[in-house]
């Protein structure tokens, strides 16, 4: 049995509506296929969803960091998903500076690789471990 956490990292924030549809559900999808084979997931973007109906609520970083940094805390594995603007995004570099701090792996999911590479990764033994400070 894989009980290991792992934190679900990706762009989220963008000028086109449609551009954050499209992330959505893509994250949607990959996530899904995740907890299908027995992998646990946390992200903020489900935090997002849901308050996605309240329009005073900000999308920006600096709202959105202390609870990022405290799912990440407890996460055994960051996964990135690699979608356009990842690498720009403010909110996955920290994300990914944080895991490196604290030592938390970091895996990398390209747009076109299959979750189940993904999945083998995440479950093989001594993967994820860490000392917990």
């Amino acid at each position: 049995m894989n009980n290991k956490l792992v934190y679900v990292a990706l762009p989220y924030t963008d000028k086109d509506k449609k551009v954050i549809e499209e992330r959505v559900l893509r994250f949607c999808e990959i996530d899904s296929q995740l907890n299908l084979q027995g992998v646990l997931t946390v992200s903020p973007i489900l935090k997002h969803l849901l308050f996605d109906k309240n329009k005073e609520l900000p999308t920006d970083w600096n709202f959105w960091k202390n609870l990022s940094y405290r799912l990440l805390s407890s996460c055994d594995v960051l996964l990135v998903l690699k979608f356009d603007g990842w690498e720009k995004s403010t909110g996955v570099q920290a994300e990914i500076e944080f895991a490196k701090q604290k030592q938390i792996e970091t895996i990398y999911l390209e747009n076109n690789e299959y979750i189940n590479n993904i999945v083998s990764k995440i479950k093989q033994p001594g993967r994820g471990s860490r000392i917990r400070t």
